[in-house]
């Protein structure tokens, strides 16, 4: 049997929009055991002992679409994320999406993040982080395979180096 890979994801946010909610949910409604959720509220953001220590696969940055302070944070939460756990895949997730007269509306939400809007929709914000955290582990992977094969290259590139110098001193 193999063993499923734990994704360790922070939800971050301002108080009161649903992070704590859209955890439980998770589990109760969906057991999730691929990923280990930490809920991070924005008292918990410039104290980075309540971080968890260990390595961060994702981030969820969680909003109220009926709270401006909630959106007018995220900048923060973005900065301190990247300067806490450096170039990780981050989304935006806008809550309470069902309640009309919005006080954040679609044309306003101008971060360069990926949007997903919460209704009942709990599986596909994994989904959609999901996504993002595969495709930073292949480009990281790529990256890697790529690496090891410009090391080859350029041990031989020296290799070659030191033969062609050793022909010249030969030959001259």
């Amino acid at each position: 049997m193999t063993e499923i890979k734990k994704y360790n994801i922070i939800v971050i946010g301002w108080i009161g929009v649903g992070k704590t909610t859209f955890i439980n949910n998770l589990i109760k409604k969906h057991c999730f055991r691929q990923y280990n959720l930490y809920d991070i509220s924005n008292f918990d953001l410039f104290c980075y002992k309540y971080y968890p220590k260990i390595k961060i696969d994702g981030v969820i940055i969680m909003f109220s679409l009926q709270n401006k302070t909630s959106y007018n944070n995220i900048k923060t939460y973005h900065k301190k994320i990247v300067e806490k756990y450096g170039d990780i895949p981050i989304i935006l997730c806008g809550s309470h999406a069902d309640i009309p007269n919005r006080k954040i509306t679609n044309e306003i939400i101008t971060y360069n993040l990926k949007y997903i809007e919460l209704l009942d929709n709990h599986l596909d914000v994994m989904k959609m982080l999901g996504d993002e955290i595969k495709y930073k582990e292949f480009i990281n992977k790529f990256q890697e395979i790529i690496n090891g094969y410009l090391e080859i290259k350029d041990d031989k590139i020296n290799e070659l180096n030191c033969k062609i110098n050793l022909i010249k001193k030969i030959t001259f």
